[in-house]
Parts: C-alpha cells; structure tokens; sequence
C-alpha cells in the first residue's frame, strides 16, 4: 500500500500497517500478515488478528499475535487480560501488543506475569506517531594554549628574531630537524606530548638531543627549547592552538 493509500485510511488501520512494516524490516524471514482471521480453540468462534508473524523453525511453526490500540489514554490491566484470553484461545506461542498511549503501571505488571510483551511504537517517518529519536553523546573539546621558551649559555652576541619558535633548528651535524612550531605540532598529533586537563610545565621539546639555531654570522648556538601549555574546557568544534612566545636567556 502507498503512502498516499495509507493517508486515507483511519487512524487505527494506519497504526496497524506501521506494525507490520516494522514486523517486515525486524523478522525478513518471516510471514507477516494483516487482518488475519484464526478458529478459537476454546471460543469456537473466528478471532480477529490485527498483526499475526508466522515463522517455521525446524519442524515448528511459531506464531505471534500483536494487537494494535490507537487509543487517547495507556492501556490499563483489563485490557492486557482480555488480550491474554485471545492469545491462549488461538494458542499462539507470543502475544505483543502496541498502544502509542502506552500503559499503565498495573497493567505492565500483569503483562509482565502473563508473558505479554508491551511496546509503543518508534518511527521516523511523516505520521501521527512519529517519533523524534535522539542519542546523548558528550563531547569533550578542548582549548590548548602553548607557550614556547628557549634558553642558551652562550655569552656571544645572538640575533633572535620575535617568532624565534619558526626559526629552522639542527642537530649537531648540522643537519635541519624542523622549526620548533612543527616540530612540537608533529609531537602533539602523534600523541608524544601529555593531553591530561591541566597546565604542562617546561616539556622539553626536542628531548635530550643537543640542538642549535643559527645566529649571527650564520654560526650556529647550541640552544633548549621547552613547551607551556595548558587545557580550557570549551564549546565548540575542534581544536585550537594559540602560540605565544616568550624567551629567556641564562
């Protein structure tokens, strides 16, 4: 049936082809029918089956009962016993029923006791009982603000400029390893520097490693690098870097 069919029909007989998409998508392997009548086995009278799933395992044949109730208010404990007695009339093995009220406190007890299973129906799609799904997810984002110093012994004159941490560093060959900024970057997203919340002191960027920076007369100085820096909760996306510099000469 197409949605523009379904539109025009009643509320309840809506509800009742929801359940049995829902019944299609859950058990694909089952047969799944609508309106369905079955022999009552005590009542000797036909009994009206608004949803009836049948499906063969081995040499059984299961078969489950579900009864749809649009109705205005939930479903009370008379309701679950008189749908009981429908279920044990034509032996069906399972019996569900489906109230998008829901039901009351009593009456999931008594189904609890009976076997009878209780849902309320969850879709998305354009209907009367669509349902507006959510999942709480917690973010944790945080802001990093680093802070890079550089300290040296060296007594001779030493020309620095202001973003020093861009400055090319080399080893003691002198062969070039990376200005400090990406260095420091690459450390961050292989996850060498801590990520604990809080403020992370004097990490020594470059390590043991005995590293230099050209100065004057392109003649190389033997220099240490360290890393401040610190963690802000914040609301937003991603992650932000704010350098600052700062320097200091022993």
């Amino acid at each position: 049936m197409s949605t523009v069919e379904l539109e025009h029909k009643p509320d309840w007989e809506q509800l009742e082809h929801l359940v049995v998409a829902i019944q299609k998508q859950l058990s694909p392997d089952a047969k799944v029918s609508h309106n369905v009548k079955l022999e009552g086995v005590d009542s000797e009278v036909q009994r009206q089956i608004d949803v009836l799933v049948e499906q063969n395992i081995g040499q059984y044949s299961m078969r489950i009962v579900i009864d749809c109730k649009d109705y205005s208010k939930p479903i009370d404990v008379k309701g679950v016993e008189e749908f009981n007695g429908l279920v044990q009339d034509v032996r069906a093995h399972k019996g569900a029923l489906v109230c998008p009220s829901g039901f009351t406190k009593a009456a999931k007890k008594r189904a609890k006791k009976l076997q009878i299973d209780l849902y309320s129906p969850v879709d998305t799609s354009p209907h009367k009982w669509q349902a507006h799904v959510s999942i709480p997810v917690l973010c944790d984002f945080r802001n990093v603000f680093m802070a890079f110093g550089i300290s040296t012994k060296t007594h001779l004159p030493m020309l620095l400029s202001e973003k020093f941490y861009d400055q090319m560093v080399f080893d003691a060959e002198g062969n070039e390893i990376g200005t400090t900024h990406e260095v420091a970057g690459q450390k961050w997203d292989e996850g060498l520097l801590p990520d604990d919340p809080g403020e992370h002191l004097d990490i020594s960027i470059f390590g043991d490693s005995k590293i230099f920076i050209e100065r004057l007369f392109i003649i190389l100085c033997q220099v240490n690098f360290t890393d401040r820096y610190g963690f802000l909760s914040a609301p937003q996306n991603g992650l932000r870097a704010v350098i600052a510099s700062n320097s200091n000469f022993g």
